[in-house]
């Protein structure tokens, strides 16, 4: 399957429904690490730092509030990342 998926070619939508479908399956440290990767092409991405944020949560809450943080700084329009904050972060 990997001789299949060039991950030099995605665009930051396929790297956000990649990660996306890692944190469905509850698989946290995979997404957090992928999200990471994937910053580091597209740093300025809300989704990315939400995704991020998202993954964090349980197990670093610091760490995800900022990157929550940085999500609605990018793009104050991210209801999902502005709604976490407000919810887990009051």
């Amino acid at each position: 399957m990997k001789e299949l998926i060039n991950e030099k070619s995605f665009t930051e939508k396929d790297w956000i429904s990649a990660v996306s479908l890692i944190g469905e399956l509850n698989r946290n440290a995979e997404a957090a690490s992928l999200s990471q990767n994937a910053l580091q092409l597209f740093p300025g991405s809300s989704y990315l730092h939400y995704l991020l944020g998202r993954s964090w949560l349980d197990d670093h809450p610091n760490k995800a509030r900022k990157e929550l943080q940085k999500a609605v700084r990018h793009d104050p329009s991210n209801e999902e990342a502005a709604i976490m904050l407000k919810q887990r972060f009051k």
